[in-house]
């Protein structure tokens, strides 16, 4: 099984960054806060974004029982895209979700991806320029006023657009199965050892544990 393309001492780096931005969030002691750290820490050690985003989908397991009404998602539409929305209700495995731009939608709860937009997200954009969407890497994430701060890849312009004009991109198999290849291996058994007993640890092993 291919590892996760890391050194001992690139794993070891992983989690004291991990730690760092931990330790500077005003709720480092959440799941959700852990979550992002763990993310944020993987991609600035060179773990492909897209490779740890479904990866950790995966290893979370979201579907139909830890989905809850109220909770925010985002949510595949009509076109492929996964867009920011609320979910209504869950039965079974399908899920009735509300789009942030409006719109209802019934899905399958597995079908669902975890709300995070830590910076360096890629997403795409609305921009108002042209109101025509454009790759881009998420700055800042406003939660109080929804707002999101990007960069767009082509020309490195700054804009700051609301949820409704923000969207990810649709799954792809590849990106999935590259997510399970690393995500399944060995390199993960040290990452545990090293952050055993702290919220870091427990979130880790929740993720990559057996």
């Amino acid at each position: 099984m291919q590892n996760l393309g890391l050194s001992e001492e690139e794993l070891r780096a992983v989690t004291r960054r991990a730690e760092e931005i931990a330790a500077a969030s005003a709720s480092a002691g959440s799941l959700e806060a852990s979550y992002d750290s763990c993310l944020r820490a993987m991609v600035e050690m060179g773990v492909p974004q897209e490779a740890a985003l479904q990866a950790l989908r995966e290893h979370l397991n979201l579907h139909a029982a830890d989905v809850e009404p109220g909770q925010r998602v985002f949510a595949p539409a009509a076109d492929g895209f996964l867009y920011p929305a609320t979910v209504e209700s869950v039965q079974g495995g399908t899920a009735q979700v509300r789009f942030a731009a409006g719109g209802h939608a019934e899905c399958q709860a597995r079908d669902l991806h975890p709300f995070s937009l830590t910076p360096g997200t890629i997403v795409s954009a609305c921009w108002k320029g042209d109101d025509s969407w454009y790759a881009a890497r998420v700055r800042t994430w406003d939660a109080e006023k929804e707002r999101v701060k990007v960069v767009y890849r082509l020309d490195g312009a700054v804009e700051t657009v609301p949820l409704t004009r923000l969207r990810l991109a649709p799954p792809e198999r590849t990106k999935r199965a590259h997510a399970l290849q690393w995500a399944s291996s060995p390199g993960l058994d040290l990452l545990l050892k090293l952050t055993a007993g702290g919220v870091l640890g427990f979130l880790l092993g929740r993720l990559f544990g057996g």
